[in-house]
């Protein structure tokens, strides 16, 4: 058994042991007792950490008890489901229902109840079983964890200095504390949270933080994560609608790679952050790295390219890449520089080209597409800036010069590099 309050283990532990010896009526209602203090315990040990609401009702209780006011303890009582769901939240509205029937069987198989009028209710061996098990797994072995106050501990743990950096560490960190063993609506407000930073531009919880716990939320909990990540991920995604926004929730889409929020998403919000990024302004294109690294038929890929196909000269010069300069964009620098109608304009792009070679992954593999265009325009032949252009590629060690030399032989170009 996983109860850990001395009171309520004691009568669980009864409650077993009636069950075995086949009283289960005795057991049901052994059962309740133990729920009934460990709600007490879980509400005083809130009092204990300074809520407020906690502190009334445990003052109310403690009044009860001493002026053995048995009118206002059978009243508390009736009102501890309650209490449980809609004042602390220790259980779901699932949870609720549960315990719920539990008050109900207790009361049939604590005071006289007849099914009819030669037949009395008798409890079952499965009834017995069904709240002893229900009452361990969403009350008994639960910590007092109260959602507002355990949803603000954990915002000041990932905002403090020791809120650790990598994601192993994350996730034993979180696991330590409220989000170990959560109640539902914890769980979901801390993806709420979560979700939000990741895709609004004016908060200011760290992002990285806020990835890594993410990716943990999941690992500790992936059935809740099932149920409560899509509803979240679609009802916040949806709602974005403001342009910085728009563009912080566009990498969202795909990272963190384990959470892959774009599997999802609507339809209509798959159109909509698909247009977007066809369209996207001169300021997002350096993001669209990681989604030109996608697989070529995912929508995301096919909405960057396009949006890469139509850049100009001025945006990919200005373009601040965060590793290397994706294939698509350097295609598109080649595909302008091939338009060049003046020595001026080759001369220009030219140097734009060597910039973005010293970014460029693999720059051999687009050699012999730049001597393709170079020997298409006069105005690229004659530019003073092309023998320049080619010893950058004849500086680079997978291709070096004597390839440059054979290759301008085998197109046809006489220009001098050595």
């Amino acid at each position: 058994m996983t109860c850990s309050d001395p009171r309520s283990k004691a009568y669980l532990k009864e409650s077993v042991q009636c069950y075995k010896a086949g009283a289960y009526r005795s057991s049901v209602v052994a059962c309740w007792i133990a729920v009934a203090f460990d709600l007490v315990d879980k509400i005083r040990e809130l009092a204990a950490l300074g809520d407020k609401q906690a502190q009334e009702q445990i003052s109310r209780f403690d009044r009860i008890h001493a002026n053995n006011d048995i009118p206002g303890a059978l009243a508390f009582e009736k009102e501890l489901p309650s209490m449980a769901l809609n004042k602390f939240e220790f259980v779901s509205h699932l949870e609720h229902l549960d315990l719920i029937r539990l008050v109900e069987d207790r009361n049939r198989c604590a005071h006289p109840s007849q099914v009819s009028e030669d037949q009395v209710f008798e409890a079952s061996a499965e009834l017995a079983r069904l709240h002893i098990s229900n009452s361990v797994r969403s009350i008994l072995s639960q910590r007092a964890t109260q959602s507002k106050a355990s949803l603000s501990r954990l915002m000041g743990e990932m905002e403090s200095r020791y809120f650790p950096t990598k994601s192993a560490d994350v996730y034993k960190f979180l696991m330590a504390g409220p989000l170990g063993k959560p109640t539902r609506s914890l769980y979901r407000n801390f993806l709420h949270v979560l979700v939000i930073a990741l895709t609004r531009h004016e908060v200011t919880l760290n992002r990285s933080r806020a990835s890594h716990a993410l990716v943990a939320a999941k690992k500790m909990h992936p059935e809740l994560w099932q149920e409560e990540f899509p509803v979240v991920a679609q009802k916040l995604v949806s709602a974005v609608v403001l342009e910085d926004d728009l563009a912080i929730t566009t990498d969202f889409l795909i990272f963190p790679k384990d959470v892959n929020t774009w599997s999802y998403l609507s339809e209509l919000d798959r159109l909509k952050f698909t247009n977007y990024i066809s369209n996207a302004p001169a300021s997002l294109l350096g993001e669209l790295e990681y989604m030109l690294d996608l697989p070529h038929d995912h929508p995301l890929y096919i909405s960057a390219k396009a949006r890469m196909d139509k850049a100009t000269i001025e945006e990919l010069k200005s373009i601040a890449w965060p590793f290397f300069i994706p294939a698509e964009a350097f295609l598109r620098t080649l595909k302008i520089y091939s338009q060049a109608k003046s020595f001026a304009a080759a001369n220009e792009i030219g140097k734009i080209i060597r910039g973005q070679m010293t970014e460029l992954f693999k720059p051999e593999r687009f050699l012999k597409d730049f001597l393709i265009i170079a020997k298409s325009n006069d105005q690229i032949l004659g530019s003073n800036e092309l023998p320049n252009v080619l010893k950058s590629f004849a500086s680079v060690k997978s291709i070096g010069l004597d390839q440059v030399l054979e290759l301008l032989g085998e197109y046809g170009l006489s220009v001098d590099i050595t």
